[in-house]
């Protein structure tokens, strides 16, 4: 779900003042419970993620723990 949102920002067009406005979508994904089992907990952990595509270059999904060693568990 958060690629589909991040590729759909990237096509929207945006013009202010008669000029194209590129947009960029970056954003961290936590899952319960494999990232964290309380609120706050999935919240950094997405944050963490979130800072992760910033460094990344922007732009990007990434998911908590991937980062990390071992791959993120997503999913079953």
């Amino acid at each position: 779900i958060a690629e589909s949102i991040r590729a759909a920002a990237c096509e929207m067009v945006i013009l202010h003042g008669g000029q194209r406005i590129d947009i960029s979508v970056s954003s961290g994904v936590s899952c319960y419970p494999q990232h964290a089992s309380t609120v706050e907990g999935l919240i950094e952990a997405a944050d963490e993620a979130l800072y992760q595509a910033k460094r990344d270059g922007r732009n990007a999904v990434r998911h908590a723990g991937a980062n990390k060693q071992e791959p993120a568990r997503i999913g079953h």
